[in-house]
């Protein structure tokens, strides 16, 4: 009756899998198991879904051994079992107390029923080896400080969420499935995306510097002495402008240490002779008294 109740629930369980698109098992206790879901069965046996199909292997494991002489082995799933009530002292109407953790041997004299000292682990000196991923389980036999294994989850079956934003670039660590944490950047004052840890200077005032940590713009202003030379060698100060000693229509400019002219335009000559030269410095010719040309 068991076994047919098994069957029905693996197969109405596969019909609603196949419905949903998603594989799914039925362990041997009824438990519905997800596609790629691992677990130990039987203290002894790590069991995976793979495929719709429970796919189980042969755990290692360190059994206890046999506790006195006259104790009768009695085949178990995965470790023996000791009876050892048959033979030498009658030991079913005598309490034991239990060792004093886990992994202890226990030490029985020959006529003994009870243990009268334990070899325990001391697992407090023992160093263990990190486990590969944080969502990996330890496999350790009883009487062992460390795993002699680790179960870790198979990371294509593994869901990760998102980016808080579709730039953040995936930071992983010692093998993990998922990110840690995102680098996003920082947006700097001008709207652009700067990476974690940039460095750059801000376009608008040079001598300042800023960086990005954390999603955090930090900028500090730097000690520098802006400033141009001009087309005849002369120095010139940030935001000086002056007017070009050769071609006095040509005017400059200094942004940023950079030197910038623009050539000025002169109206058009009148209809009446214009036989009045320029002023020295003077871009225009002034032949109209009415008029006067600022240059």
């Amino acid at each position: 009756m068991d076994v047919l109740l098994f069957l029905f629930s693996l197969f109405y369980f596969s019909l609603g899998d196949i419905d949903y698109g998603t594989q799914r098992c039925v362990d041997q206790t009824g438990i519905i198991r997800s596609e790629g879901e691992t677990w130990i069965a039987d203290g002894c046996r790590q069991c995976s879904c793979t495929n719709g199909n429970v796919v189980c292997q042969k755990l290692h494991i360190r059994c206890y051994p046999r506790p006195h002489p006259h104790c009768i082995e009695i085949p178990g799933p995965c470790c023996p079992q000791w009876d050892c009530s048959t033979t030498g002292p009658d030991c079913s109407a005598v309490f034991c107390p239990g060792p004093p953790q886990d992994g202890c041997r226990p030490i029985i004299p020959p006529g003994e029923c009870c243990a009268v000292d334990w070899v325990c682990p001391d697992c407090s000196l023992v160093f263990c080896p990190i486990p590969p991923r944080k969502d990996c389980q330890p496999i350790v036999p009883p009487g062992e400080c460390c795993p002699i294994d680790y179960v870790c989850p198979d990371c294509s079956t593994v869901r990760c969420a998102g980016p808080p934003q579709p730039h953040c670039q995936p930071i992983f660590h010692g093998g993990e499935c998922c990110p840690i944490k995102w680098d996003c950047g920082c947006n700097d004052f001008q709207g652009m995306i700067r990476k974690q840890g940039e460095v750059w200077k801000d376009p608008v005032t040079p001598c300042t510097v800023c960086s990005c940590h954390d999603r955090i713009v930090e900028c500090f202003t730097e000690n520098c002495n802006t400033g141009c030379t001009d087309h005849q060698g002369a120095p010139r100060n940030e935001k000086e402008t002056w007017q070009d000693p050769i071609d006095p229509c040509t005017f400059c400019s200094c942004e940023n240490g950079i030197v910038s002219c623009f050539v000025r335009d002169c109206p058009p000559p009148p209809h009446i002779p214009c036989t009045r030269p320029p002023h020295p410095g003077q871009c225009c010719l002034d032949c109209n008294p009415s008029l006067t040309y600022y240059h």
